[in-house]
């Protein structure tokens, strides 16, 4: 309605009514400016775009937790001060299937000192079994005993120094049917500080040899832990980079043995779940975007009016999210998905504005 006054006033924008406010004379003005001068606005529209556009392409999504919260939040700013004071860590799990037994141990052998190599933080690390810990361990395994363990080793021992007492007294009380079924104490020290307690058994049978292998000796895994905290992204890629790099170099050509090289770890599961989320918000946003330009496309019923709508849609977007690059520098998982509320609340003036549109082509303008 603001160009028809201003036209019906005789002299475009430059004659206006004494009756409008600052605003109203602003938004005429600019109304004659866009009248005058289309191909101005639409070359400064598109130079705006391309720079939103340039600055939403360096929006990064953040997925961790923390990250719901503002960053001046008092728990986040706790977390952070306990997070400064305690190493981070993640792992990965490089994973050797197929082969024997003894030719999946050679190759995970082979591949700790490159990956070793590769030095603190990426890697700080690396193992393909429990050995070392458990060479220390199975001496000391008493220290690890069930309480059930030693109550019944409290009982046996109270028994033994019972009838140790009564023998070396000739009290005569001694029953040899018993004391040849009661263990002896270098049975009772191999059963409880030699590994024979039912957690080491476990634990034995779990790790066979003491390797990250499954019992059937098709599948090896090499632990590699790095000192990155899982959500650091762009330290998390480097780290699975050099990995991967490292472990292609040492042993290429294994999958001509009949051996598969794959990668799994809380880090490598990071990076999935992110590329997930990343991927939903693309679906989500074009599906939303889609569906309003078709509800627009059946009120209408003209293709020509979808142009404009999804260059205007298009434009409001990446005017949006640059200038969230600029204010705020990251989107959250709630955050991320608000592409079609935005686009949805931005087309309204577009909507209006092509509806009066084709009121004034309908009534012969």
């Amino acid at each position: 309605m603001w160009p028809t006054r201003a036209s019906e006033s005789g002299s475009g924008a430059r004659a206006l009514p004494q009756q409008t406010s600052v605003i109203e004379r602003i938004l005429l003005r600019l109304a004659a400016w866009q009248l005058r001068s289309p191909w101005t606005v639409l070359l400064i529209g598109l130079v705006l775009t391309i720079i939103g556009a340039e600055l939403a392409r360096g929006l990064e999504l953040r997925t961790r937790f923390d990250q719901l919260l503002p960053d001046d939040q008092p728990s986040v700013l706790e977390l952070k001060r306990l997070s400064e004071r305690t190493a981070g860590s993640s792992s990965i799990f490089v994973v050797l299937e197929g082969g024997d037994r003894d030719s999946l141990r050679a190759l995970g052998a082979k591949l700790l000192p490159p990956l070793r190599a590769i030095g603190a933080p990426w890697v700080v690390s690396a193992e393909d079994g429990v050995q070392v810990a458990r060479d220390f361990l199975l001496p000391r395994s008493g220290l690890f005993a069930s309480v059930d363990d030693l109550r019944k080793l409290n009982q046996e021992l109270d028994t033994q120094r019972k009838k140790a007492v009564g023998k070396a007294l000739s009290l005569g009380l001694e029953d040899d049917e018993e004391e040849q079924k009661a263990p002896s104490f270098a049975e009772l020290k191999e059963k409880f500080l030699g590994g024979k307690s039912a957690t080491l058994e476990a634990a034995k049978d779990r790790y066979p040899d003491g390797y990250f292998q499954a019992r059937d000796g098709k599948t090896l895994v090499v632990l590699v832990r790095t000192g990155i905290t899982t959500g650091e992204l762009e330290r998390s890629r480097e780290a699975l980079a050099k990995v991967k790099a490292v472990t292609e170099k040492t042993l290429p050509g294994v999958q001509a043995q009949g051996v598969q090289i794959g990668y799994a770890g809380d880090l490598v599961t990071g990076l999935y779940e992110y590329g997930a989320v990343l991927d939903d918000l693309v679906h989500v946003g074009t599906i939303g975007v889609a569906a309003i330009l078709g509800v627009i496309f059946i009120y209408y019923r003209r293709f020509r009016v979808l142009v404009p709508m999804a260059v205007t849609m298009l434009a409001g977007l990446t005017f949006t999210f640059g200038l969230t690059r600029l204010a705020i520098g990251h989107l959250n998982v709630i955050t991320g998905f608000l592409v079609s509320i935005i686009a949805g609340n931005g087309i309204n003036f577009g909507i209006l504005y092509v509806a009066r549109f084709l009121e004034e082509r309908r009534r012969g303008s």
